[in-house]
């Protein structure tokens, strides 16, 4: 075979038209020895096009083909490919479902990392790749912990995380195969196991209520995307090399979410390959059902909503995309699932719950486009958790379904987007936009917000509702003089400017009255991610307190009323900062991910 040598004269020489390159190949193949169809294939090689993973500007935003899992990934979609040694290409496939979720998926061509174009946002791999030798691994990674033997009798708990403490990852699932994991240091983690915390409400039922309340636990879980760890190594040099292995870290996670038992499991940073090959069919065996919604261009995982079909039934769902076309602001890759589910056991007419899960975008500083995400999102939450039937008119408020908001808000506690959430209302005009959502640590204060916060082509108010969705409420009313979440005039009766569609204030408010599941108290730093570069809390699950919990409700602008109680049973707790640093970043042989999982047990009613 020609040397690299040959085909760099050759490139110079054919532009002047001196030599053609069949030609070289064939007279280079005869003083090689190789045949005919040899050097054909090696021409065919050479001019194979590379893939590319740019966006497709042409697809509609927010609009998905048919299936479960919504917008799905054709076969003719570059793949960026796990490069672990053990793993195997990822596939995907569109599919019907039920009866199954994607049986056997054909294989399909796919480009790894090496020839794919990098994202201008993704920073580049300065360490060793896995495929280097443990030794050479090891040499890179300080571990300074010496190995323990884990117990082999454990006990099992839906709401503590000791088995796991104890017992990490078996090699079970190797077919014999030796797992270079089994040979790293795997320290005792048993004192940071989390505790379940039961609520004062939650002590005071000991026993069942009401034959029509309906108990349900949620989990909340940033899984951290295997194509994500890496693209950014540098982020889990603490890590043993073995345990960010796929093939070690999804035995965890499934361990994890059998362990917590679940009804509802709401799931970011899910790549879109492992869905299909793992999560989906493994959840499947256990009972679970769902929803899946893939970041936009060409981006590799996103946002899933599984739900017991034994439990609960799926009334609609919503897969929502950040991302719009000529609009700066809206130009990130960002996605949202919403789902509307029922009490298998209830009429259908009866109370429903609205779960929604999204991952925000990162940069800390863009609070501004944070802040339009959020905002966008509670308008698809308005839309979907407003009771429609019959319509409100200008003496009756809307009425909502009981809420449940989590996911990585990428915002930590008490800082403006967290604020905005729990209190409703955020005054933006001159705030920096570094500050918004408290992870920027540096001096820089950055740009500042301004009037309007965003504009008007995003289609949603300063209240974060659709304004095609106010219209349509107006249009029951005769009088048309109602604006949901605006007041002007004397008195308490809403009343509709005649310029109300162009009109932005400058401060955003939202419909829900939402608390947080863990209290997150001042000078009391809970943590809900623990890697090299941060450790603080920026996961939760935000739920619409009912009953008297509300009793600002009357004096807020935007409108409460709610059909269905949601009242907060216990909740597993989070690790304090110091815990954290004592055990150091994850993800470790216990715990696969670099977030926390959240779970949290709640009692739906038929009331308010």
């Amino acid at each position: 075979m020609f040397c690299l040598t040959t085909l760099a004269t050759w490139s110079s020489r054919s532009r002047a038209g001196c030599i053609s390159l069949p030609k070289l190949l064939m007279k280079s193949s005869k003083m090689q020895g190789c045949n005919q169809s040899q050097s054909a294939m090696v021409f065919q090689n050479l001019h194979e096009p590379r893939g590319s993973s740019s966006r497709n500007q042409s697809s509609q935003p927010g609009i998905n083909p048919p299936g479960v899992f919504g917008q799905g990934v054709t076969s003719q979609e570059n793949i960026n490919t796990n490069t672990m040694k053990d793993a195997r290409p990822c596939t995907y496939q569109q599919s019907k479902w039920p009866p199954s979720y994607f049986p056997h998926p054909p294989a399909t061509s796919f480009h790894s990392r090496s020839h794919r174009p990098r994202s201008p946002y993704e920073q580049p791999q300065s360490r060793q790749s896995l495929h280097s030798s443990s030794t050479d691994r090891r040499k890179q990674i300080d571990t300074g912990k010496s190995a323990s033997t884990s117990s082999s009798n454990r006990a099992s708990s839906s709401h503590s995380d000791q088995r796991g403490v104890e017992g990490g990852s078996s090699a079970s699932d190797n077919q014999g195969e030796e797992d270079p994991s089994e040979k790293a240091p795997r320290p005792d983690l048993s004192k940071f196991c989390r505790k379940w915390t039961t609520t004062s409400f939650g002590r005071q039922r000991r026993e069942p209520g009401q034959t029509s309340d309906f108990e349900v636990t949620i989990l909340s879980y940033n899984v951290l995307a295997q194509c994500l760890i890496e693209s950014n190594m540098t982020l889990y040099q603490h890590c043993h090399s073995d345990f960010l292995r796929w093939r070690f870290r999804k035995k965890n996670l499934l361990r994890e979410i059998k362990e917590a038992d679940a009804d509802i499991l709401c799931l970011q940073e899910i790549q879109a390959c492992h869905l299909y090959d793992f999560f989906a069919p493994q959840l499947e065996k256990l009972g679970y059902t769902g929803i899946y919604q893939k970041r936009t261009g060409d981006k590799n995982d996103g946002c899933a909503i599984f739900y017991k079909v034994d439990k609960l039934v799926q009334d609609k769902t919503r897969r929502v995309s950040f991302y719009m076309p000529n609009i700066q602001l809206m130009d990130r890759d960002n996605v949202a699932l919403i789902a509307l589910l029922r009490p298998k056991a209830w009429p259908e007419d009866g109370p429903k719950l609205c779960v929604a899960t999204t991952h925000l975008l990162y940069n800390p500083r863009r609070g501004d486009i944070k802040l339009a995400q959020l905002g966008m999102l509670l308008a698809e939450i308005d839309s979907m958790a407003a009771i429609t039937s019959p319509p409100p008119t200008h003496h009756q408020k809307p009425s909502y379904y009981p809420v449940i908001l989590c996911g990585d808000f990428n915002s930590t506690p008490h800082y403006p987007l967290f604020n905005f959430i729990k209190y409703r209302e955020l005054n933006y005009v001159g705030l920096p936009r570094t500050k918004v959502s408290g992870q920027e640590t540096g001096r820089r204060i950055g740009d500042s917000l301004y009037w309007p916060l965003w504009p008007y082509e995003v289609g949603v108010t300063d209240t974060c509702q659709f304004r095609s969705v106010i219209r349509e409420r107006l249009r029951h009313d005769q009088r048309k003089k109602m604006k949901y979440g605006k007041k002007s005039g004397s008195g308490d009766t809403p009343v509709l400017s005649e310029n109300w569609e162009n009109e932005f204030a400058e401060s955003i408010r939202h419909s829900f009255p939402l608390e947080s599941v863990h209290s997150h108290k001042e000078g009391f730093l809970e943590v809900t991610t623990n890697h090299s570069s941060t450790n603080c809390a920026v996961d939760y699950i935000f739920y619409s307190k009912s009953g008297n919990d509300d009793e600002a409700a009357s004096s807020r602008r935007c409108p409460s009323n709610r059909l269905g109680g949601l009242k907060l049973l216990g909740y597993r707790s989070l690790l304090t900062d110091e815990e954290a640093n004592e055990m150091g970043g994850l993800p470790n042989h216990v715990w696969s991910s670099d977030h926390f999982m959240l779970l949290a047990k709640f009692l739906l009613t038929s009331g308010k």
